[in-house]
């Protein structure tokens, strides 16, 4: 829904989702192997023609940098303008992330505002607020509607044996239940 909400707020031609290949910040054997990862999010986003997966992560070795991932797709689709949808918990620690001055340069970043209500700057209704420095448009904040529903909480969830029926889609919940991913025991 959040994908949606901003792929519509923005106009944007496609959306496309990107696995992480290795994920940095995710200590090596506590996530899912990315093939599998690639797999989820295909059978997610079936159907919908807004959205499509990119899986030039999961083919790269080594660690999975947005920096690195936002160069490829320039190369992929060069003359297109890039955005880089985040929430805004990482929005908060995006200076810290591998070469942020690069990204900026990259790809406009868009922050998703998931508190329920308008963030500064949506007082006229308007979902999309724009920030710029030196007069390039480095930051959209996008009001979105917030979905209650994280990936630890469903990997919790399964781990327990309790069910993650309607908090990912159907399609997805097959996958990981005819496999017992996520599940121990």
């Amino acid at each position: 829904m959040v994908a949606g909400d901003v792929h519509e707020a923005l106009r944007l031609d496609r959306t496309l989702f990107v696995p992480a290949g290795v994920p940095p910040h995710r200590p090596s054997g506590t996530v899912l192997e990315a093939e599998k990862r690639l797999k989820l999010v295909d059978a997610a986003l079936s159907g919908d023609e807004r959205f499509e997966v990119w899986d030039g992560e999961v083919r790269r070795s080594g660690p999975s940098y947005t920096v690195d991932t936002l160069e490829a797709l320039q190369d992929v689709h060069r003359g297109s303008d890039l955005f880089l949808t985040i929430g805004a918990d990482q929005h908060a620690v995006f200076e810290t992330w591998h070469r942020t001055e690069r990204i900026l340069e990259l790809a406009t970043v868009v922050v998703v505002e998931r508190d329920g209500l308008r963030g500064a700057g949506h007082e006229d209704g308007d979902p999309v607020r724009q920030e710029s420095q030196s007069g390039l448009p480095t930051h959209r904040y996008v009001h979105a509607r917030r979905v209650d529903v994280s990936a630890t909480e469903v990997r919790e969830r399964l781990g327990a044996g309790r069910s993650i029926r309607y908090l990912v889609p159907e399609s997805v919940r097959r996958i990981i239940e005819v496999n017992n991913w996520y599940i121990s025991g």
